[in-house]
């Protein structure tokens, strides 16, 4: 009967061991499960900063290359700025670049100078040039449309005065991959 009560105790303390051990795997799983959790969670945050600064520099690549085409490029002698008078002839053309617009996810594009200020945002026409502030080149905007902006120098020629230059801010408007 002795040899029956340690037997019996052996086997009740081999299971309570069994038990402990059991707890400690789920325990060590749980643990790895929330570090996981955890690891993958800094994970996206990370990729999405990423993002969205893969964005913006891709913004700001295209708005410098939208200053310097030569379609809208000052001459030389004026150095790197946006030719207005251009700029108003771009506009009557604008439709033959929709292909590269669209490629580019370019869905907004505009240029509004920002000094000397104009009170009222005048957009501009081939009427009311040079006396406004605005020119909206292109126009397919959405709801999604992130707008990027940089500033440039906008130059027009003057026959009193000659060159005449001003700031403008360039308005790109990219929709978002999704």
């Amino acid at each position: 009967m002795k040899i029956k009560i340690k037997h019996q105790e052996k086997v009740r303390k081999a299971q309570i061991q069994i038990q402990e051990m059991a707890f400690v795997l789920v325990g060590l799983f749980l643990l790895f499960a929330f570090a996981f959790l955890g690891f993958a969670a800094w994970q996206t945050s990370l990729m999405k900063q990423q993002a969205t600064s893969l964005r913006l520099e891709k913004a700001t690549v295209m708005i410098n290359s939208l200053i310097s085409m030569p379609e809208l490029a000052c001459s030389k002698q004026l150095g790197y700025c946006i030719d207005e008078d251009k700029l108003v002839l771009f506009k009557s053309y604008i439709d033959k670049y929709e292909l590269l617009f669209k490629s580019a996810r370019i869905n907004y594009i505009a240029v509004k100078r920002i000094f000397p200020k104009i009170e009222d945002s005048v957009e501009c026409n081939s009427d009311n040039y040079p006396n406004c502030n605005l020119h909206v080149l292109y126009n397919k905007q959405d709801e999604d449309t992130i707008i990027h902006s940089s500033f440039a120098v906008l130059c027009h020629y003057d026959m009193f005065t000659g060159n005449r230059c001003d700031i403008a801010e360039v308005l790109v408007g990219i929709k978002p991959e999704t």
